[in-house]
This record gives C-alpha cells, sequence and structure tokens, in this order.
C-alpha cells in the first residue's frame, strides 16, 4: 500500500493541545479582553520580518466596537443578527434629533452586546455630521474600570459586508 503522505499515521494520531492558552482560555468562558492580531482598519499590522503583530486585549476591544459600528445590522451572512448597528433608517431621516436618537439607542445596544462582555457602560456620544455621513465620537467604560475612546465615521458608503 502506498504511503499516505497527505495524512501521515504520526500527525493524524496526536491531539492537538491549547498551546499557550490558560485553563479558562480554553473552556466556554470567553468573558473579558482577548489578545489578537493588531488591525488598522485595512490589514493586519506586521513587523519587519512579516510577522502578525499581537493587540493588546484594549485594542482588540476597539477594533470590534469599530467593525460594529460600520457594519449594517442583518444585512450580511457573515455576522449574526445581533452584529451591527441600524444606519439605513437613522440616516434616511429627514430630522436629524430623530436620526440622533435612533443612532444612540442602536449604538449603546449593540455595544453591550459585545460577546466577550468587554463593555461595562457607554458614557457618551457625540455626533458630527457632514453631507451624507456621520462622524461619532464615543467613550465607553469597560469591565476592569479602563476607558476606551474612539472616533468612527458612518454612512457614506462606508458599510461593512
Amino acid at each position: 500500500m502506498a504511503d499516505n503522505t497527505l495524512f501521515p499515521a504520526a500527525i493524524a494520531d496526536d491531539t492537538i493541545d491549547n498551546v499557550g492558552l490558560s485553563d479558562t482560555d480554553a473552556t466556554d468562558n470567553y468573558t473579558g479582553y482577548k489578545l489578537g492580531p493588531y488591525f488598522d482598519g485595512k490589514d493586519f499590522v506586521r513587523d519587519g520580518a512579516h510577522r502578525i503583530i499581537a493587540a493588546s486585549g484594549e485594542d482588540t476591544w476597539k477594533a470590534w466596537c469599530r467593525k460594529c459600528l460600520v457594519t449594517e445590522r442583518g444585512a450580511s451572512i457573515y455576522y449574526p443578527d445581533t452584529f451591527g448597528i441600524r444606519t439605513v433608517e437613522a440616516l434616511g431621516s429627514s430630522d436629524k434629533d430623530l436620526a440622533e436618537n435612533i443612532l444612540s439607542r442602536e449604538i449603546r445596544e449593540a455595544m453591550m452586546r459585545d460577546p466577550y462582555g468587554r463593555c461595562k457602560q457607554v458614557d457618551s456620544l457625540t455626533f458630527s455630521w457632514g453631507v451624507d455621513s456621520v462622524e461619532v465620537y464615543l467613550e465607553m467604560t469597560g469591565i476592569d474600570g479602563s476607558t476606551i475612546a474612539l472616533i468612527q465615521t458612518i454612512g457614506g458608503g462606508t458599510y461593512a459586508v
């Protein structure tokens, strides 16, 4: 019989260990800040040897928040229906106060739906309106008491799919 080089017996019988993970990380307990690859909004950031740089737990939380803010809720099969915010209704409104009310509610609810439970509360939301988009300034308090602030443009054709 020919040697199976695609699935050699020595490798096929090995088990995969949770190398580098603590017992807490290896369980279904997903609460808290998790390390991840550093993403600058366009691509993974790499060092001089072309290795992906690791991001801190707060940086991965910020990246998750940014992605959530630019993703239209329920519009993509790649994300669950609970991810993202409904911006089409808000940006289509002719009343700026109504649009800010809708966006404020959607953003607060979306941040609290974080599957890792990192957001303790949304402290402030400020809107700066453009022609076909709105810039959102957001401050939040995390579960460990740390505060993050971010600015994200919503609308203007920047929706993620």
